[in-house]
């Protein structure tokens, strides 16, 4: 089965075409994994996962204890608050 000039020419271009993507999402990936690497001392997207559940556990204790504290603080000074 031959492939005219035509059909090669545009494989040819399809094929570079989706090399090229390759190439940007790699150096995307590569840029990603540094930042984080700089960022957060990640070396790994294990190590990633794991330090965002950390973060987010510790966004949640530091909002539930923001919480606390407003209702502490309306509490104590529920009727100056409503004057």
């Amino acid at each position: 089965m031959a492939i005219d000039k035509d059909a090669f020419a545009k494989m040819k271009a399809l094929v570079e075409s989706k090399k090229s993507a390759a190439d940007r999402a790699s150096g995307a990936f590569d840029a990603a994994m540094s930042a984080l690497h700089k960022d957060f001392g990640c070396k790994t997207i294990e190590a990633a996962q794991e330090k965002a559940e950390e973060l987010q556990q510790e966004a949640d204790s530091a909002e539930q204890a923001y919480n606390k504290k407003l209702a502490d603080y309306k509490a104590k000074w529920k009727e100056r608050l409503e004057e």
